[in-house]
């Protein structure tokens, strides 16, 4: 059937030439030509078709926070089963989480090892910035087969599992992307020593906020919730906030004010990671937070690095909303801080952290020493940082812990009690 076709053709050709050879041959070379161009993609979508049908390919980027360290955690794993020899492109990698000294790593291109009998082979290429200082880039790793389950095999072997007692910690990069800094053990809530009225109240707030979700969409409000606490350095501020975070197994993400600018705060807020407490510790650090109007008084001529009170604000709640995350900022004197930064609506609950009162210092001593009789010792009030700072010192030994109560003042013993220590033992709080 082809032959004939092919006669039939090279008839209707030369009666169309008028038996012309040179015209015969011009028309056939320009057939030709315009076949072989029709069909140029040919061998190429045969090649992309069987390749889909005969493979499976796992693709992977470093876009993001949470995809950059699951790259790291890949590149950390796959090193050791790359036969780096028969590499052609390598580069310095800095994907190695465990060692300060650079080492060669994969680069640009083609990379082939084997992994449970199986071949797999890695492709690494450039990704469009947009502009970003790191370089973004791409890894797909391929093998023959359909099988999605080699892939899923490795995926639980290279991710590490997060343990139930950690909670995982990300820091705002110069950029405003989020980077995983480490991972910490979980604080309980009972172990922060705190008012029980305001730790309740707090409590209550979290609550509420991580159990309702629907009810602030149905009233058109965005799913965050911004908390902010004024207290003396040492009032436990920033433990109930890692303790928060270890209660509801949340990220614990940290923003440094002294270097953000507007862009960065802004990119950060907007892009933290899902179910996260975003940290902003003595926020007012930055001058772009403090009393206008203090400042004016003051001839303040500090110069502001970065970021605005207006940026601050948007950032905040701007009309990129923060969803479904907790603020929570700490200061030791709001009245040094900017009234519009912590308007109604902007920050939703001011908590004053000070001191605990001594039937609250009590309890905590029988929490951390349940098997010591404490009846015959008066406790006063004291800041938070005074019993970390006893705990530390006893190590376990209610005794010891005493004493170093005793000595800032703490405690105050009936006259018919044995003293375990000298009285004229002074330990000094240095905060």
């Amino acid at each position: 059937m082809f032959t004939e076709m092919f006669i039939t053709y090279q008839s209707w050709i030369a009666t169309f030439t008028g038996g012309n050879e040179f015209a015969f041959g011009m028309v056939n070379v320009w057939a030709l030509t315009v076949i072989a161009f029709l069909l140029r993609s040919v061998p190429k979508t045969v090649f992309y078709l069987l390749k889909r049908q005969l493979t499976t390919t796992l693709s992977m980027n470093n876009g993001g926070h949470m995809e950059k360290e699951t790259m790291i955690n890949f590149m950390t794993w796959i090193m050791p089963k790359v036969n780096s020899k028969w590499s052609r492109t390598l580069a310095v990698d800095t994907y190695f989480k465990d060692s300060q000294i650079a080492k060669t790593g994969l680069g640009y291109g083609i990379h082939f090892f084997w992994w449970k009998k199986r071949l797999f082979w890695i492709h690494k290429s450039k990704l469009d910035s947009s502009g970003s200082e790191r370089q973004k880039e791409e890894i797909s790793i391929s093998t023959f087969g359909r099988s999605h389950e080699p892939f899923n095999l490795m995926i639980e072997e290279f991710i590490p599992k997060q343990k139930d007692d950690e909670i995982r910690i990300f820091q705002l990069s110069n950029n405003g992307e989020w980077e995983y800094y480490t991972s910490t053990i979980k604080r309980p809530l009972c172990s922060v020593a705190m008012n029980k009225e305001i730790k309740n109240k707090i409590i209550d707030e979290i609550e509420h906020f991580r159990n309702n979700r629907d009810w602030f969409f149905k009233k058109g409000l965005p799913h965050k919730l911004t908390l902010l606490f004024d207290g003396k350095p040492g009032s436990g501020k920033s433990s109930m906030l890692k303790s928060i975070a270890s209660e509801w197994s949340m990220n614990l993400c940290i923003i440094n004010m002294k270097y953000v600018t507007d862009k960065t705060i802004e990119r950060g807020l907007a892009t933290a990671p899902k179910n996260s407490l975003i940290v902003m510790e003595d926020f007012d650090s930055n001058p772009a937070t403090k009393n206008r109007m203090s400042m004016i008084e003051s001839n303040d001529d500090e110069m502001i690095m970065g970021l605005t009170l207006s940026g601050f604000l948007n950032a905040l709640d701007g009309v990129n909303p923060i969803d479904n995350c907790i603020v929570g900022m700490t200061t030791n004197v709001l009245e040094h801080v900017d009234a519009a930064i912590y308007r109604k609506g902007r920050v939703d609950h001011i908590f004053e952290i000070n001191e605990i009162d001594g039937i609250e210092v009590k309890e905590y001593a029988s929490y951390v020493y349940p098997d010591y009789d404490f009846s015959g010792l008066t406790f006063k009030s004291c800041l938070g940082c005074m019993l970390n700072e006893a705990l530390l010192y006893s190590k376990d030994d209610p005794e010891k812990f005493i004493e170093s109560l005793h000595g800032n003042g703490v405690i105050e013993y009936a006259t018919n009690t044995k003293l375990p220590i000298d009285q004229n033992t002074k330990f000094v709080y240095n905060d």
